[in-house]
């Protein structure tokens, strides 16, 4: 047999055109390309929604670890404030203790000497530090601060109501003497007990002679 005679034995199939596979490749691209989208819509919406569920969940999931730490600080304020009463009072008590006078006593002093102002003291004052400049006895202070007195008051029987309260703090000092000279502060300041005049003006005396 003649090859010329059968011409069909020689056909092969040609290949694609260029053209043809970059449209079907575009186009597969296209379609997958557009099918993304819509599932990272869906995604992300579930993904937000479980965010939203654990967020809800965090106060309930620690509800009873929240309530305990509520009763622990409560149960901490109640005991801190016990024991600051208790050291308050603990110190009250010490001063009671140590004290020479009652406060009773103290105010009643000051009651009784309606007389004795603030403007009386400081005449004292004045008059103790031009006759002892640093220190002086307790007899030498009495006999000054009543001459002093009655000189201001123009009365030769001014006196201090209830003075021994004054002479109890004083002779309370530690190894106390009559003949000991001690500053004129420290006797001044005991002074100030006897003083009819405001907290306010009382500390501004103490500041004064300090």
């Amino acid at each position: 047999r003649s090859l010329v005679a059968q011409p069909n034995l020689l056909r092969v199939p040609l290949p694609l055109k260029p053209s043809s596979l970059r449209f079907s490749s575009t186009t597969g691209a296209g379609s997958s390309s557009s099918s993304t989208p819509g599932n990272n819509g869906d995604s992300s919406e579930k993904k937000k929604a479980a965010d939203d569920d654990d967020d809800s969940n965090v106060f309930l999931d620690n509800l009873g670890k929240i309530f305990g730490l509520c009763i622990l600080s409560i149960v901490l304020m109640v005991v801190r404030s016990s024991r600051g009463s208790t050291n308050r009072g603990n110190v009250r008590d010490e001063i009671e203790d140590t004290a020479v006078l009652d406060p009773v006593e103290i105010e009643d002093m000051r009651s009784l000497n309606e007389e004795f102002s603030a403007d009386l003291f400081r005449k004292v004052v004045g008059e103790v530090y031009s006759k002892f400049p640093e220190e002086c006895t307790y007899k030498e202070f009495l006999s000054t601060t009543m001459s002093t007195l009655r000189k201001a008051t123009k009365d030769p029987t001014f006196s201090i109501q209830v003075g021994h309260n004054i002479d109890r703090v004083v002779f309370s000092l530690p190894q106390y003497h009559d003949e000991k000279t001690y500053p004129n502060s420290l006797f001044l300041t005991v002074l100030t007990m006897a003083v009819y005049s405001t907290v306010n003006d009382r500390i501004k005396l103490i500041f004064e002679i300090a």
